[in-house]
């Protein structure tokens, strides 16, 4: 181990011990309560609706292109 490994172990420790922990009463409820994921939920669905949407008209446009309609 080199010295400056042993060095910047020896600032993480004095790091450690001078930061307090704080204890924080959480559950798992108390996080999925504050991570409010319905509008994000809505969002990625109107996403995907319309990425496959536009895809669908690409592939439309392919074919009628292949079978000589215009």
């Amino acid at each position: 181990m080199t010295h400056v490994t042993r060095l910047l172990m020896a600032i993480f420790a004095i790091f450690a011990m001078a930061v307090p922990s704080f204890a924080l009463d959480t559950t798992i409820a108390d996080i999925f309560t504050a991570a409010n994921i319905s509008g994000l939920n809505s969002n990625v669905g109107t996403l995907l609706i319309g990425f496959v949407g536009i895809n669908l008209l690409f592939l439309g446009a392919r074919y009628l292109r292949k079978s000589g309609v215009r």
